[in-house]
Protein backbone atom coordinates (compact mmCIF):
# COMPACT_ATOMS: atom_id res chain seq x y z
CA UNK A 1 0.00 0.00 0.00
CA UNK A 2 1.54 3.05 -1.40
CA UNK A 3 0.83 6.25 1.14
CA UNK A 4 -0.60 9.62 -0.10
CA UNK A 5 1.44 12.51 -0.77
CA UNK A 6 1.71 14.96 2.49
CA UNK A 7 1.16 18.43 1.39
CA UNK A 8 2.12 17.43 -2.03
CA UNK A 9 5.45 15.88 -1.18
CA UNK A 10 5.38 12.65 -2.42
CA UNK A 11 6.97 10.77 0.21
CA UNK A 12 5.74 8.70 2.78
CA UNK A 13 6.11 10.12 6.85
CA UNK A 14 7.09 6.19 7.22
CA UNK A 15 10.14 6.58 4.53
CA UNK A 16 14.03 5.97 5.49
CA UNK A 17 15.61 7.69 8.15
CA UNK A 18 18.99 7.69 8.55
CA UNK A 19 22.33 9.05 7.06
CA UNK A 20 23.69 8.93 3.27
CA UNK A 21 26.72 10.34 1.49
CA UNK A 22 26.52 13.10 -1.07
CA UNK A 23 29.73 13.98 -2.89
CA UNK A 24 31.72 15.93 0.30
CA UNK A 25 28.80 16.24 2.06
CA UNK A 26 26.85 13.62 5.09
CA UNK A 27 23.26 14.34 5.17
CA UNK A 28 20.97 12.79 7.73
CA UNK A 29 16.96 13.17 7.66
CA UNK A 30 14.76 12.36 9.82
CA UNK A 31 11.25 12.82 11.62
CA UNK A 32 9.15 13.13 14.42
CA UNK A 33 6.03 12.73 15.60
CA UNK A 34 3.43 15.38 16.97
CA UNK A 35 4.33 16.06 20.57
CA UNK A 36 7.65 14.73 20.40
CA UNK A 37 10.20 16.52 23.10
CA UNK A 38 11.53 19.44 20.43
CA UNK A 39 14.89 19.06 19.14
CA UNK A 40 16.88 22.84 20.11
CA UNK A 41 20.15 23.29 18.79
CA UNK A 42 22.41 24.12 21.84
CA UNK A 43 26.68 25.91 20.75
CA UNK A 44 29.03 26.41 23.42
CA UNK A 45 31.30 29.69 23.06
CA UNK A 46 33.12 31.21 25.89
CA UNK A 47 32.01 28.57 28.17
CA UNK A 48 28.45 29.69 27.68
CA UNK A 49 25.71 27.43 26.40
CA UNK A 50 23.14 29.32 24.17
CA UNK A 51 20.26 27.08 22.90
CA UNK A 52 18.84 28.92 20.15
CA UNK A 53 15.06 29.30 19.86
CA UNK A 54 12.91 26.31 18.29
CA UNK A 55 11.20 27.67 15.27
CA UNK A 56 8.74 26.07 13.07
CA UNK A 57 11.10 26.55 10.32
CA UNK A 58 14.93 27.26 10.94
CA UNK A 59 18.47 26.91 9.42
CA UNK A 60 21.10 27.33 11.38
CA UNK A 61 25.02 26.72 10.43
CA UNK A 62 26.98 25.44 12.73
CA UNK A 63 30.64 26.57 11.91
CA UNK A 64 33.84 24.15 12.44
CA UNK A 65 35.15 24.43 15.72
CA UNK A 66 31.85 24.91 17.64
CA UNK A 67 30.92 23.24 20.19
CA UNK A 68 27.65 22.19 19.43
CA UNK A 69 24.38 19.71 20.54
CA UNK A 70 20.96 18.82 19.48
CA UNK A 71 18.82 18.27 22.44
CA UNK A 72 17.66 14.80 22.46
CA UNK A 73 18.80 13.87 19.18
CA UNK A 74 22.51 13.30 20.49
CA UNK A 75 23.66 13.42 24.23
CA UNK A 76 27.27 14.93 23.94
CA UNK A 77 28.71 17.78 22.67
CA UNK A 78 30.46 17.45 19.05
CA UNK A 79 33.32 19.66 17.44
CA UNK A 80 34.51 19.08 14.34
CA UNK A 81 36.73 21.09 11.80
CA UNK A 82 33.86 20.93 9.33
CA UNK A 83 30.91 23.10 9.21
CA UNK A 84 26.81 21.58 9.62
CA UNK A 85 23.69 22.56 8.41
CA UNK A 86 20.56 22.69 10.53
CA UNK A 87 17.64 22.15 9.03
CA UNK A 88 14.00 22.28 10.98
CA UNK A 89 10.49 21.99 9.37
CA UNK A 90 7.64 21.47 11.60
CA UNK A 91 4.79 20.02 9.63
CA UNK A 92 1.20 19.34 11.00
CA UNK A 93 2.09 15.26 10.12
CA UNK A 94 5.42 15.69 11.62
CA UNK A 95 8.68 17.42 12.47
CA UNK A 96 11.25 16.98 10.20
CA UNK A 97 15.09 17.42 10.55
CA UNK A 98 18.21 17.65 8.65
CA UNK A 99 21.75 17.49 9.15
CA UNK A 100 24.03 18.85 6.31
CA UNK A 101 27.37 18.21 7.31
CA UNK A 102 30.73 18.95 5.12
CA UNK A 103 33.08 16.44 4.66
CA UNK A 104 36.12 17.06 2.34
CA UNK A 105 39.79 16.57 2.56
CA UNK A 106 40.00 19.23 5.39
CA UNK A 107 37.58 17.60 7.36
CA UNK A 108 39.91 15.35 10.09
CA UNK A 109 38.60 15.29 13.49
CA UNK A 110 35.41 15.09 14.86
CA UNK A 111 35.26 15.13 19.28
CA UNK A 112 32.68 14.12 21.74
CA UNK A 113 33.23 15.85 24.73
CA UNK A 114 30.85 16.87 27.96
CA UNK A 115 30.61 19.65 30.28
CA UNK A 116 30.53 19.27 34.04
CA UNK A 117 27.28 20.67 34.45
CA UNK A 118 28.36 22.69 37.71
CA UNK A 119 31.68 24.30 36.33
CA UNK A 120 32.01 23.98 32.82
CA UNK A 121 35.31 21.28 32.56
CA UNK A 122 35.20 19.44 29.82
CA UNK A 123 34.99 15.68 30.73
CA UNK A 124 35.76 12.58 28.95
CA UNK A 125 37.09 14.13 25.61
CA UNK A 126 37.04 11.14 22.85
CA UNK A 127 38.40 11.83 19.50
CA UNK A 128 37.29 9.89 15.72
CA UNK A 129 40.20 10.66 13.07
CA UNK A 130 37.67 11.01 10.21
CA UNK A 131 40.36 10.22 7.99
CA UNK A 132 40.96 6.56 9.26
CA UNK A 133 37.16 5.99 9.55
CA UNK A 134 35.63 8.35 7.38
CA UNK A 135 33.02 10.66 8.22
CA UNK A 136 29.95 8.20 8.46
CA UNK A 137 31.54 6.17 11.20
CA UNK A 138 31.60 8.77 13.83
CA UNK A 139 27.90 8.83 14.24
CA UNK A 140 28.02 5.05 14.85
CA UNK A 141 31.43 5.03 16.69
CA UNK A 142 30.58 7.92 19.06
CA UNK A 143 28.48 5.30 20.99
CA UNK A 144 31.42 4.11 22.53
CA UNK A 145 32.44 6.95 23.72
CA UNK A 146 28.80 7.42 25.00
CA UNK A 147 28.34 4.00 26.93
CA UNK A 148 32.29 4.59 28.17
CA UNK A 149 31.15 7.64 29.75
CA UNK A 150 27.85 5.73 31.10
CA UNK A 151 30.02 2.53 32.87
CA UNK A 152 32.90 4.89 34.43
CA UNK A 153 32.01 6.97 37.19
CA UNK A 154 35.46 8.74 37.11
CA UNK A 155 34.75 10.21 33.90
CA UNK A 156 31.61 11.46 34.57
CA UNK A 157 33.16 12.95 38.02
CA UNK A 158 34.59 16.51 37.38
CA UNK A 159 37.89 16.70 38.88
CA UNK A 160 37.23 20.39 39.63
CA UNK A 161 34.19 20.42 41.85
CA UNK A 162 32.78 16.88 41.97
CA UNK A 163 29.96 17.19 40.17
CA UNK A 164 28.64 14.29 38.44
CA UNK A 165 27.14 14.35 35.18
CA UNK A 166 23.85 12.59 34.20
CA UNK A 167 23.88 9.94 31.78
CA UNK A 168 24.23 10.55 27.93
CA UNK A 169 22.88 9.08 24.84
CA UNK A 170 23.93 8.16 21.43
CA UNK A 171 22.77 9.43 17.79
CA UNK A 172 20.68 6.24 17.22
CA UNK A 173 17.60 6.03 19.37
CA UNK A 174 16.88 2.82 18.08
CA UNK A 175 20.27 1.36 20.01
CA UNK A 176 19.48 3.10 23.27
CA UNK A 177 19.50 1.19 26.70
CA UNK A 178 16.95 1.57 29.45
CA UNK A 179 19.25 4.28 31.10
CA UNK A 180 20.24 5.86 27.97
CA UNK A 181 16.37 6.01 26.80
CA UNK A 182 15.98 7.80 29.82
CA UNK A 183 18.53 10.18 29.65
CA UNK A 184 17.44 11.45 26.04
CA UNK A 185 13.92 12.35 27.65
CA UNK A 186 15.95 14.73 29.53
CA UNK A 187 18.45 16.37 27.53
Amino acid sequence: MTAAPILGYDFPLDGPNGWHEAHRYLIWTGHFPPGAPATALQERTAGVTTTFPVKPRSLSLVAAGTPHRLTHLFGFWRISDCDMLVVRAELPEATYLCLYISSGPRHRTDRVVWYCPQCGTELAPWSHDVQRFGAGAFWDRSLEAVRAFNAAAALRTCAHCGAVHPAAFGFDSDLDSQAEQEARALW
